[in-house]
């Protein structure tokens, strides 16, 4: 028995007629993609998103580790490192 599209029910076993047309249809996806992939503001936008995570992880790092100094060097003030830290050591406890 045939479904939709002449995708056959019986588990598989059948290589799809439009072998050509899917592959072509496939190549153009991956092609497409990359020129995508490769476009400049594509590109800054992926390291603008990456450098924040990075940064984010490192103040998130610190304040696990208590490194109050560290997060007083990233341009925390004392305040906001401390509510950081103790932030931080409450969400670990729980």
């Amino acid at each position: 028995m045939t479904t939709r599209r002449g995708q056959s029910n019986d588990g598989g076993t059948e290589l799809p007629s439009n072998i050509d047309a899917i592959l072509e249809k496939r190549i153009k996806e991956e092609q497409t993609r990359k020129a995508y992939q490769q476009r400049p503001d594509v590109m800054e936008k992926r390291k603008a998103y990456q450098q924040k995570q990075t940064d984010e992880r490192k103040i998130a790092r610190a304040a696990m580790n208590g490194d109050v100094s560290g997060l007083v060097a990233m341009g925390f003030t004392d305040e906001q490192a401390a509510s950081a830290v103790a932030k931080a050591a409450s969400l670990a406890s729980s």
